[in-house]
């Protein structure tokens, strides 16, 4: 699968590349307001296809939500409020360990590892809470 992704981009850069410059444009000069029409013409068109788009994917977005329902996170339930604290910290942990460390600076990667540190806890005590 790697491979045919990795011939189909090469296949499209080599494409692209191997197009002259003068080539690409060859469209015959036309009046201002020709083309502002033309071009007027182009936008609605492509305006009425987004919309289209758009409530496709609004279509296919809510019945997903419908099936699937949506996760409620309960801070107000004494043992899944661990099982969030967790998830958010190791989230968090991650994202600010990626941003230091791709920046260089060391204090939001300290922030990054005490976040760790808070999701490993809150791991530990939801599970204790859980099977207790």
């Amino acid at each position: 699968m790697k491979i045919r992704i990795i011939t189909l981009f090469t296949f499209l850069a080599l494409t692209i590349l191997s197009t002259p410059m003068y080539a690409v444009h060859k469209a015959p000069i036309k009046s201002n307001k020709e083309s502002l029409a033309a071009e007027s013409k182009k936008t609605k068109k492509i305006e009425k296809k987004l919309e289209k788009l758009m409530g496709k994917i609004e279509k296919k977005f809510a019945k997903n939500q419908a099936e699937v329902g949506e996760a409620d996170v309960d801070f107000e339930d004494p043992v899944d409020k661990w099982m969030w604290f967790w998830i958010f910290g190791w989230g968090a942990g991650l994202v600010l360990t990626i941003l230091g460390s791709a920046a260089g600076i060391g204090i939001i990667v300290g922030l990054g590892t005490i976040a760790w540190v808070f999701g490993t806890v809150a791991l530990i005590l939801w599970l204790v809470k859980k099977f207790s």
